[in-house]
Parts: structure tokens; sequence; C-alpha cells
């Protein structure tokens, strides 16, 4: 009967007989299955007593079985039962490259087979499974290069059309590609930290030539510049108004990097001078500073004066607002009073109320 398995296992590349094959050797594999399983993977406790009393494989018989990846377990069966699958596809399509949405779950299977190959010792995949499925003329990489060119191809027609690879998450226009830029960046972290990554050194220094950005803050400060281009092409200038409310986020921003250009010569910032050209390309005499006219009110930095001085006073952040604080500020004007005496500031906390408070 070894013989027989031998023979079949020379012919197949594993050892799990099916009753339709060989109904005889069938029987025999799932009596040894049976008998001697708890002599290779270890003894329940309840039955403890009644498999001390059955015979036990000599070494020589269990190192043949070992020689033929006899299963002993249901992870080693499960393997080969996925194997068998494989083998029938391999039949059917004539290759081996089955897709991850496959029905039945057996894409998932090969991708993870590859996913072992990577991993190193006793973790990685053991060297007749490798053999095994050779045999079927299973390709490791290839395929996965063949698909990665491609997403690489497609955004390099991204970079040439945009001039830049900053291809968002949910690029309506090629939604994979977004996705496949997202894990990208993924298998970098991987790859920084020495864990076992597809991403190589050759395919980062490809993506790099294409101004690729690694890091999720960079790539969304990119996104900004992108849309601020385009509301400049749409409306002629970036004067967003408060009462924009799809835009307020960019307003934000645009705020935001106002704020940290003029505070370049006092503190180091993320603006950086390559970020400054890049906004200065946007349109011609790009707006640093907000011109009289172009605000609808005060200096953000007038307001703090004055709540600053107002909690100075003991005016504290919890309590009740008044509407008439700022009666009688001219809201047009670039300036306010910067100096205010605690009679001013009693005068306007103890003011009426406004009739409809």
């Amino acid at each position: 009967m070894t013989e027989r398995l031998r023979d079949y296992y020379n012919k197949h590349g594993h050892s799990l007989v099916t009753a339709s094959e060989d109904p005889v050797l069938h029987r025999w594999t799932v009596s040894l299955r049976r008998n001697y399983k708890y002599q290779v993977v270890g003894t329940r406790r309840h039955n403890s007593a009644q498999n001390s009393n059955r015979p036990k494989l000599s070494p020589d018989q269990l190192e043949i079985l070992q020689e033929l990846d006899f299963c002993w377990d249901a992870q080693s069966m499960a393997w080969t039962t996925r194997y068998q699958e494989l083998e029938e596809y391999k039949e059917k399509n004539g290759h081996c490259r089955v897709p991850a949405n496959f029905p039945g779950g057996l894409g998932i299977w090969v991708r993870n087979q590859r996913r072992l190959l990577e991993q190193p010792g006793d973790s990685g995949m053991p060297p007749k499974r490798r053999a095994a499925l050779e045999r079927l003329g299973f390709t490791w990489f290839q395929p996965h290069l063949s698909r990665w060119k491609r997403r690489y191809d497609q955004l390099r027609e991204f970079y040439d059309k945009y001039g830049h690879s900053n291809v968002p998450e949910d690029y309506s226009d090629n939604f994979q590609l977004g996705q496949w830029c997202m894990n990208q960046r993924s298998q970098y972290k991987r790859y920084c930290l020495g864990w076992p990554t597809a991403l190589c050194a050759e395919r980062i220094q490809k993506l790099e030539a294409l101004d690729f950005r690694w890091n999720y803050r960079d790539n969304k400060w990119f996104e900004m510049v992108e849309r601020l281009k385009q509301y400049y092409e749409l409306n002629g200038h970036i004067k967003i108004p408060t009462y924009d409310v799809e835009n307020q986020d960019l307003r934000l921003w645009l705020i935001v990097q106002r704020y940290y250009y003029n505070r370049r010569k006092q503190e180091e910032g993320p603006l950086t001078e390559r970020r400054i050209d890049l906004l200065q390309s946007i349109m011609p005499d790009f707006p640093w500073q907000v011109r009289k006219g172009d605000s609808n009110g005060p200096k953000t930095e007038d307001w703090a004066k004055l709540f600053d001085a107002m909690r100075a006073k003991g005016i504290g952040p919890g309590a009740r607002p008044k509407q008439h604080w700022f009666e009688g500020v001219n809201r047009f004007e670039m300036q306010v009073k910067d100096t205010w005496t605690e009679k001013d500031l009693i005068a306007l906390w103890n003011q009426a109320d406004d009739d409809d408070d």
C-alpha cells in the first residue's frame, strides 16, 4: 500500500487520495489517519487510554509517510484540498493565475502562497509544497510584476497629464489607481521597517522619479494645491467668500498657508521654498497679504487682541456671550483698537442686551 501511495504521490504531487480515484487506497489512508494521528499530532486527554493500546508506526514507516507529505492534520488536508482545486483549474484554463475574486476562495489561497514565499524560516513556504506548486507551472512573481508595471504606466500617464503623482484615493477616472497608490505607501512603511514586502528599491526609485509622495500629509497638501488651482482657473481669483460652504476647508487651508508664509522669518514651518514656488505658480502676483477690500472685517489678529484683553480682565471663556459686544466697531476697517482699559471692558459688559437676545 505504501508503494501504491508513492505512485499516486509521484503522479499528483500530494497524498490526499479520494474514493473516486482509488477506493482501496483511500480506505487505507483514512485508516492510517484515524488510528495513528495521535502519534503524530498528539493525544487527546479523553481517549488517552484507548490510544495507548494502539500499535504505533515504526520510525521507518513514519519517515516514508513524511516523504510523501502525508496529511495527518486538518491544516495539511486543507492545503492539499486547495492544491487539488488548483490542479483542476490548471487543467481547465491552462495556467495557475487564479483571480483574487475567484468564487470559493481559491484565488485568495493562491495569493497567500505567494506571500508565504516571502516569509523567512519555518513560517514560510515548505520546500515540498513549493516544488509541488512549481510542478503545476505556478508562477511566483511575474503576474504581480505585470500588474505593478501596468499600474505604474497608468500613474506615469497621470503624471504627464497633471504634472504630479498625487492621485486621489477615490479618483473617479481610475478608482483602482488611487487604491494602488495608497497600497504603495503602506508597502513603503513595511519596507522602511525591514518587513517582507513586494516594494523593492528599484520600484521606489521609479515612483520617486514621478515625484511620488510617501507621506499622506504631504499628499493631502498637494491635493489642496490642485483644488486651489482649479478654483482660480474657474473663478479668476482665490478670494473664497465665507458663504461658500463647499470650499470652506480650502479657504481655511489658504489662511494657514499665509500664516506660515508671514511667520517664516520668525520660526521654521512646513511651508518650504519649493511649496511657496508652487503656490506662486498658480496665478500672477499670488496674494500672500490680504489687501484692503479683500476681507469682510478686521484681521484675525485684531479679534484675538480683543478677546485676550477681555480674558485678562476676568471675563471667562465660559460666560454667556452678548450680541452687542462689538457694536460701534466698523467691520470694514482693517484695524480695531488694541488697547482696552478696564473701564472700556466693564462698560461693554454692562450694556443692555438686544431686544431679541
